[in-house]
């Protein structure tokens, strides 16, 4: 084989190579991650049309390493970053992230937010202040925001974690909640209702709030939506003692079928 031969096979490898790369994965399906990033939460989200979406960060640069694995380098684009609260273990990897990636919309919750961190959001945010039923489409997915609610004099949002974003997800006979650090107090208020008749046979997946803390465990609201599968962000040994063995127990007695980032790494959900 000669010279000029083997140089067009070595082309036509590279290009076929860089062809394959570029042809979506998953494509027209629904794809959901939750990305072990140790004790902290961090969420991708791929829409059929192609939109992508990340709820947190975690604590460090894990997530721009995962996020690695979800984009042909160099290229990295997000259609929204949501910052559920304010607390490092969340937003402490999007830095970086929005370094990195052409992010479209960056928006958090800033109730009572004040900080250099929340400052340095602030300067990238299209929309601020994101609200209780606010609705975000994503082709044939959509997002609606069920918690914080301003106007809720119930809820003390000086603990932060009750000022986390609630998020309901809706694809067809999919639903997904995804519960931020969101405890009991601010979970009693969360209207549940106006979501049910979307739910067909039970909530296909429930991010337990707060790593899986008793004070996120809100039962009645587990009973409304009936939850198949819950998913537990946490860090292996974490300091927290999360996951609570009251919230394992629970989740067994009403059949939920529990999974863990700590014990089983990245949890994928494709539909």
């Amino acid at each position: 084989m000669n010279i000029k031969v083997l140089l067009i096979l070595s082309l036509l490898y590279v290009f076929m190579s860089i062809v394959w790369l570029l042809i979506p994965i998953n494509k027209g399906k629904l794809e959901i991650t939750f990305f072990d990033v140790g004790q902290g939460d961090a969420i991708y989200i791929k829409a059929p049309n192609g939109q992508r979406v990340l709820i947190d960060g975690g604590e460090d640069y894990t997530v721009s390493y995962k996020l690695a694995e979800k984009f042909v380098f160099p290229f990295c684009t997000l259609d929204y970053i949501f910052i559920t609260h304010m607390h490092a273990d969340h937003y402490g990897g999007l830095k970086k992230v929005t370094q990195n990636c052409d992010a479209t919309h960056v928006t958090f919750n800033d109730i009572g937010c004040d900080s250099k961190t929340c400052n340095y959001f602030s300067e990238l945010l299209t929309k601020n202040s994101i609200k209780k039923d606010d609705l975000i489409s994503l082709g044939d997915v959509s997002i609606k925001v069920l918690w914080p609610d301003i106007k809720n004099d119930n809820v003390n949002y000086s603990n932060v974690n009750n000022s986390s974003l609630v998020l309901f997800l809706d694809y067809g006979d999919f639903e997904a909640l995804f519960t931020g650090d969101a405890e009991v107090e601010a979970l009693k208020e969360v209207d549940i209702k106006g979501i049910l008749p979307y739910i067909q046979g039970g909530l296909d997946v429930y991010k337990a709030s707060h790593h899986g803390a008793l004070n996120g465990l809100y039962k009645p609201l587990l009973v409304d939506v009936a939850p198949i599968t819950c998913i537990i962000s946490v860090g292996k040994n974490n300091k927290y003692g999360h996951p609570s063995s009251e919230v394992l127990s629970y989740f067994e007695s009403i059949h939920c079928n529990t999974f863990r980032t700590d014990e089983i790494g990245d949890i994928t959900f494709i539909f």
